[in-house]
């Protein structure tokens, strides 16, 4: 259902023969960016998480935190780290919102860059022509 917009535009502006390769392209770049960047931003929470922690943290394992997952950090900071649990879930928490945040930089670099591909593609509607009814041909007469 996502890819109908862009094969619409593909077939509009590319002529009969070309159609097939263009809406072929299409879904190949859109496959590929997804599964390249997916990984790559992953890639970057990872390493994020990683300096962060080691950076703010040197005493906590960064992998505990990546093993954890979003919904358990604080359980797992807490029985990780005893005593003075409290600042260091505040510190690992602001490190892990660094890392979510550099992830959607990315996707927002990404989304920005995409509209390079948008400007090279000619501009034309996909609207079919208006077929006037009698009586808008009997206003228009007159």
């Amino acid at each position: 259902m996502g890819l109908e917009l862009p094969n619409i535009a593909v077939q509009t502006v590319l002529p009969e023969k070309d159609v097939s390769i263009g809406t072929s392209l299409v879904v190949f770049a859109r496959s590929l960016g997804g599964a390249v960047f997916v990984s790559v931003g992953q890639n970057i929470f990872s390493s994020h998480i990683v300096s962060g922690i080691q950076a703010r943290i040197p005493e906590l394992n960064p992998s505990v935190i990546l093993q954890a997952g979003a919904t358990e950090v604080q359980q797992t900071v807490e029985r990780a780290v005893s005593g003075e649990a409290d600042g260091v879930v505040t510190l690992v928490l602001e490190v892990y919102n660094e890392a979510i945040v550099q992830t959607f930089v990315l996707a927002l670099a990404l989304a920005c860059i995409s509209i390079l591909g948008a400007i090279g593609v000619e501009w034309r509607t996909v609207k079919r022509p208006h077929q006037m009814d009698s009586t808008e041909q009997d206003i228009e007469r007159e």
